[in-house]
């Protein structure tokens, strides 16, 4: 069951999970904001990095306070961040199609927040399609989910286009895993090119503190 960042039900019992709901929320349109005005960390001693069709998954009794997960390059597609404060449980998923919204992303969820980014709104091109049917299907996934999924952050499709560019948002994200904290993640130059968490990785790996 989807809420909204009050927890309220996003979507009505029985309906077909749809973005007019999500962009009728004025808590997710406020969450978004504070999200686009967000830092990184100032203390990172560890990032694992998300590539594209992949996931990552801990438990924060297992890592260090200070331990990030992260990911970028996400325009069309979408990355999702889960972390239940209740089992300790986090998950990252760079998902680039339908098949990559699975119901197997919540497993060991009780009842995690959830965070989304990505998922450029690119009009009237052919690849919208994809773009909104994933989308969709991860919403609907999220909200036939037994236990309560409280929706964080969606700064997706039409929440995810500059109105001055025309471009995306946002392409990137960073969680905190100790808290739960999701961060904007900052491009070099704006749009696609040389990203500051994979500089910021790079730099890690130099010091033998990342984990992949």
């Amino acid at each position: 069951m989807l809420l909204d960042p009050n927890g309220r039900r996003l979507f009505s019992h029985g309906s077909v999970p749809d973005l007019l709901a999500v962009y009728r929320c004025q808590a997710i349109s406020q969450a978004n904001a504070a999200f686009l005005a967000s830092t990184s960390p100032e203390t990172v001693h560890k990032v694992v990095y998300v590539c594209q069709q992949e996931y990552a998954v801990t438990n924060t009794a297992e890592e260090d306070a200070n331990t990030c997960f992260a990911s970028a390059d996400a325009t069309t597609c979408i990355v999702l961040a889960l972390h239940c404060p209740k089992t300790n449980n986090v998950l990252m998923a760079h998902i680039d199609s339908p098949r990559g919204a699975s119901a197997a992303l919540l497993s060991g969820m009780e009842c995690p927040n959830a965070y989304l980014i990505g998922a450029y709104n690119l009009g009237r091109e052919a690849r919208d399609t994809q773009t909104l049917g994933t989308l969709l299907k991860l919403l609907h996934v999220l909200d036939a989910a037994p236990q309560p999924v409280h929706l964080k952050l969606a700064c997706v499709y039409d929440f995810n286009v500059d109105a001055g560019t025309g471009g995306p948002l946002v392409t990137a994200m960073g969680l905190e895993i100790s808290t739960g904290r999701a961060w904007l993640g900052v491009w070099v130059g704006g749009g696609r090119g040389v990203c500051v968490l994979l500089v910021w990785c790079v730099c890690l790996l130099c010091r033998g503190n990342i984990i992949m």
